[in-house]
């Protein structure tokens, strides 16, 4: 029987203390350039795209994507410390670059911009995208409740919010997740602007949105983002920095409207928290 043909991953972006582990899964779903994975507690995306350096994700090549049509979705996956293994293929990410982009330990922030500058950089942004009104109007409200540290009000907003808008991450949601980079960046400053709120929005989630959303909620409460959330954020608040044009449109570039959704988020929280 001859060996089963083995992807040897372009980059990686999972976290440390899962590679050191050994898990057992499943295939979660299959779409035409990725899949994501389910292995413990953690969703796996692996894709051909150039990806945004996405947490919990594993690039593969291009000339790669055709294994992935083979994946059927609830087949079984094995992660082994370095190897996911699936019925017919495997991937190593030995040879992937390993990371985990963060605030925390990738780029500790320096101090923090005043309130004129974070001004300025959100007036350079030329920034016009908005949710639709019931969304946006829910936006604002969730924002002023976590601003004002009033968990019980938060919670009562995140139940109303999260989940709305269609796709594999609703537009809500995208929205939120901006929120919470800008929310966890004062946090690694040292600074607790919005109380519970990460922990509601994590608890919230529960049976209200989709699978994937979670992930990127559940990354997002360890600090981690994209590097264009990461870099977006980074530039709009730390003190002496130029506005990151590059990162920005990078982030604009996600998904039908995922991109300039989370920007709405961090626009609307900069507004509050600066």
């Amino acid at each position: 029987m001859p060996p089963k043909p083995e992807i040897r991953a372009r980059r990686t972006f999972l976290s440390r203390d899962f590679l050191d582990t050994s898990q057992s899964g499943r295939v979660h779903s299959v779409f035409k350039h990725s899949a994501n994975i389910e292995a413990g507690n953690r969703l796996i995306t692996v894709s051909s795209h150039e990806s945004a350096e996405n947490p919990d994700s594993i690039e593969i090549g291009r000339h790669d994507t055709g294994l992935l049509s083979l994946l059927e979705i609830g087949s079984s996956a094995k992660w082994d410390l370095n190897r996911f293994t699936f019925d017919k293929f495997s991937i190593l990410v030995r040879n992937g670059k390993y990371a985990a982009p963060n605030f925390d330990n990738k780029f500790p922030p320096k101090k923090i911009a005043s309130p004129t500058e974070v001004r300025k950089r959100l007036k350079g942004l030329k920034f016009v995208h908005e949710l639709n009104a019931r969304e946006e109007s829910l936006l604002r409200e969730l924002i002023g409740a976590a601003g004002s540290g009033n968990d019980s009000e938060c919670a009562s907003v995140l139940r109303k919010a999260i989940g709305l808008g269609g796709g594999m991450t609703p537009s809500m949601d995208d929205a939120i997740a901006g929120v919470m980079a800008v929310v966890k960046f004062f946090e690694v400053c040292g600074k607790n602007l919005a109380g519970n709120f990460i922990e509601s929005v994590c608890r919230e989630s529960e049976n209200r949105t989709t699978d994937i959303s979670r992930k990127y909620f559940f990354c997002a409460a360890e600090g981690r983002f994209s590097m264009p959330i990461i870099k977006t954020v980074m530039s709009i608040f730390t003190e002496g920095e130029k506005l990151d044009t590059a990162s920005v449109q990078r982030l604009l570039e996600f998904g039908h409207t995922s991109g300039r959704d989370t920007l709405r988020g961090i626009f609307l929280a900069a507004e509050k928290f600066k």
